[in-house]
Protein backbone atom coordinates (compact mmCIF):
# COMPACT_ATOMS: atom_id res chain seq x y z
CA UNK A 1 0.00 0.00 0.00
CA UNK A 2 2.48 2.61 0.91
CA UNK A 3 4.53 2.30 -2.70
CA UNK A 4 1.06 3.12 -4.26
CA UNK A 5 0.78 6.34 -2.05
CA UNK A 6 4.05 7.78 -2.85
CA UNK A 7 2.51 8.80 -6.56
CA UNK A 8 -0.27 10.55 -4.68
CA UNK A 9 2.09 12.56 -2.36
CA UNK A 10 4.06 13.66 -5.31
CA UNK A 11 1.20 15.05 -7.39
CA UNK A 12 -0.44 16.47 -4.48
CA UNK A 13 2.95 18.37 -3.40
CA UNK A 14 3.46 19.39 -6.91
CA UNK A 15 0.22 20.83 -7.08
CA UNK A 16 0.76 22.82 -3.77
CA UNK A 17 4.44 23.55 -4.36
CA UNK A 18 4.42 23.99 -8.31
CA UNK A 19 7.24 21.37 -8.98
CA UNK A 20 7.54 17.71 -8.94
CA UNK A 21 9.77 16.37 -6.31
CA UNK A 22 9.51 12.74 -6.90
CA UNK A 23 13.58 12.17 -5.53
CA UNK A 24 12.92 13.27 -2.49
CA UNK A 25 10.14 11.01 -1.95
CA UNK A 26 11.31 7.90 -2.93
CA UNK A 27 14.45 8.52 -1.28
CA UNK A 28 13.08 9.05 1.98
CA UNK A 29 10.69 6.83 1.70
CA UNK A 30 13.32 3.80 0.74
CA UNK A 31 15.65 5.55 3.86
CA UNK A 32 13.03 5.03 6.35
CA UNK A 33 12.13 1.48 5.07
CA UNK A 34 15.72 0.99 5.56
CA UNK A 35 15.44 2.18 8.87
CA UNK A 36 12.47 -0.48 10.06
CA UNK A 37 14.44 -2.97 8.90
CA UNK A 38 17.46 -2.56 10.33
CA UNK A 39 15.87 -1.71 13.79
CA UNK A 40 13.57 -5.02 13.44
CA UNK A 41 16.31 -6.54 13.20
CA UNK A 42 18.61 -5.46 15.64
CA UNK A 43 15.15 -6.02 18.11
CA UNK A 44 14.44 -8.95 16.90
CA UNK A 45 18.24 -10.23 17.78
CA UNK A 46 18.31 -8.48 20.89
CA UNK A 47 15.21 -10.21 22.44
CA UNK A 48 16.22 -13.33 21.02
CA UNK A 49 19.63 -12.99 23.74
CA UNK A 50 17.22 -11.79 25.92
CA UNK A 51 15.17 -15.04 26.43
CA UNK A 52 18.13 -17.38 25.83
CA UNK A 53 18.98 -18.11 22.84
CA UNK A 54 22.03 -20.52 22.14
CA UNK A 55 23.87 -20.04 18.98
CA UNK A 56 26.25 -22.24 17.52
CA UNK A 57 28.17 -19.57 16.53
CA UNK A 58 31.53 -18.15 17.11
CA UNK A 59 32.49 -21.42 19.04
CA UNK A 60 29.99 -21.54 21.04
CA UNK A 61 29.66 -25.85 21.59
CA UNK A 62 26.01 -26.30 21.20
CA UNK A 63 24.70 -29.51 19.68
CA UNK A 64 22.29 -29.13 16.06
CA UNK A 65 20.11 -32.07 18.54
CA UNK A 66 20.24 -30.18 21.07
CA UNK A 67 16.30 -27.74 21.67
CA UNK A 68 16.27 -24.16 22.44
CA UNK A 69 14.61 -23.24 25.58
CA UNK A 70 10.99 -22.93 25.80
CA UNK A 71 11.34 -18.88 26.21
CA UNK A 72 12.90 -18.96 22.80
CA UNK A 73 10.35 -20.48 21.28
CA UNK A 74 7.74 -18.65 22.86
CA UNK A 75 9.49 -15.37 21.77
CA UNK A 76 10.17 -16.36 18.41
CA UNK A 77 5.86 -17.04 18.54
CA UNK A 78 5.05 -13.85 19.24
CA UNK A 79 7.50 -11.96 16.95
CA UNK A 80 6.11 -14.23 14.30
CA UNK A 81 2.49 -13.74 14.60
CA UNK A 82 1.23 -11.31 17.66
CA UNK A 83 3.41 -8.50 17.57
CA UNK A 84 3.32 -7.39 13.70
CA UNK A 85 -0.57 -8.07 13.77
CA UNK A 86 -0.22 -5.46 16.86
CA UNK A 87 2.07 -3.04 14.71
CA UNK A 88 0.39 -3.24 11.67
CA UNK A 89 -3.16 -2.54 13.42
CA UNK A 90 -1.20 0.23 15.12
CA UNK A 91 -0.01 1.71 11.51
CA UNK A 92 -3.71 1.68 10.64
CA UNK A 93 -4.79 4.98 12.63
CA UNK A 94 -2.33 7.15 11.25
CA UNK A 95 -3.29 5.84 7.79
CA UNK A 96 -6.63 6.57 8.32
CA UNK A 97 -6.11 10.41 7.93
CA UNK A 98 -4.63 9.88 5.04
CA UNK A 99 -6.96 12.41 2.52
CA UNK A 100 -5.87 11.55 -0.93
CA UNK A 101 -8.81 9.31 -2.01
CA UNK A 102 -9.50 8.35 -5.63
CA UNK A 103 -12.07 11.27 -6.55
CA UNK A 104 -9.27 13.23 -4.75
CA UNK A 105 -6.59 12.28 -6.83
CA UNK A 106 -8.22 12.67 -9.94
CA UNK A 107 -9.12 16.44 -9.24
CA UNK A 108 -5.79 16.76 -8.29
CA UNK A 109 -4.69 15.11 -12.11
CA UNK A 110 -7.15 17.34 -13.69
CA UNK A 111 -6.01 20.96 -11.32
CA UNK A 112 -2.32 19.29 -12.66
CA UNK A 113 -3.46 19.02 -16.16
CA UNK A 114 -4.72 22.73 -16.32
CA UNK A 115 -1.59 23.79 -14.91
CA UNK A 116 1.08 22.30 -17.27
CA UNK A 117 -1.22 23.48 -20.00
CA UNK A 118 -1.02 27.22 -18.63
CA UNK A 119 2.49 27.00 -18.74
CA UNK A 120 2.90 25.64 -21.85
CA UNK A 121 0.93 28.35 -23.58
CA UNK A 122 3.08 30.86 -21.60
CA UNK A 123 6.41 29.13 -22.35
CA UNK A 124 5.04 29.79 -26.36
CA UNK A 125 4.15 33.32 -25.41
CA UNK A 126 7.54 33.47 -24.47
CA UNK A 127 9.38 32.27 -27.26
CA UNK A 128 7.45 34.35 -29.46
CA UNK A 129 8.25 37.50 -27.88
CA UNK A 130 12.01 36.01 -27.53
CA UNK A 131 11.54 35.25 -31.70
CA UNK A 132 10.32 38.66 -32.34
CA UNK A 133 12.86 40.79 -30.48
CA UNK A 134 15.78 39.04 -32.06
CA UNK A 135 14.41 39.51 -35.66
CA UNK A 136 17.21 39.93 -37.77
CA UNK A 137 20.08 39.56 -35.36
CA UNK A 138 22.80 37.21 -35.47
CA UNK A 139 22.19 34.20 -32.99
CA UNK A 140 25.27 32.38 -32.23
CA UNK A 141 25.08 28.72 -31.10
CA UNK A 142 27.91 26.32 -30.20
CA UNK A 143 27.53 22.90 -31.84
CA UNK A 144 29.80 19.92 -30.05
CA UNK A 145 30.98 17.00 -31.83
CA UNK A 146 32.05 14.11 -29.75
CA UNK A 147 33.51 10.24 -30.92
CA UNK A 148 33.39 11.36 -34.78
CA UNK A 149 29.48 12.38 -35.09
CA UNK A 150 29.24 14.61 -37.72
CA UNK A 151 28.63 18.36 -37.26
CA UNK A 152 28.15 20.72 -39.59
CA UNK A 153 29.06 18.52 -42.37
CA UNK A 154 33.10 17.86 -40.41
CA UNK A 155 33.29 14.42 -39.04
CA UNK A 156 34.75 15.04 -35.68
CA UNK A 157 38.59 13.56 -34.24
CA UNK A 158 39.11 12.30 -30.75
CA UNK A 159 37.15 14.15 -28.00
CA UNK A 160 35.12 16.84 -28.45
CA UNK A 161 34.96 19.08 -31.66
CA UNK A 162 33.25 22.56 -31.51
CA UNK A 163 32.41 24.69 -34.36
CA UNK A 164 30.45 28.02 -34.47
CA UNK A 165 27.55 28.34 -36.69
CA UNK A 166 25.99 31.63 -37.61
CA UNK A 167 22.34 31.85 -38.25
CA UNK A 168 20.18 34.63 -39.34
CA UNK A 169 16.49 34.27 -38.40
CA UNK A 170 14.01 36.67 -40.12
CA UNK A 171 11.02 35.89 -38.34
CA UNK A 172 8.86 38.97 -39.42
CA UNK A 173 5.80 37.21 -40.62
CA UNK A 174 6.47 34.05 -39.99
CA UNK A 175 3.84 31.88 -37.45
CA UNK A 176 5.28 29.74 -34.83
Amino acid sequence: VPWSMVPDVVDYTELVLGERRDGIFYSAFIVFTKCGVATSLFLSTFILGLVGYESSAHGASVSTDEEQPVSVRLALRIMVSPLPICLLLCACIPMSFYGITRQKHGEILDELDKQRKLKAKQKEAETQRTMSETDGEDIFLDMESRNGVCVDGAEADRGTSRKRVTFNIDVSGAEI
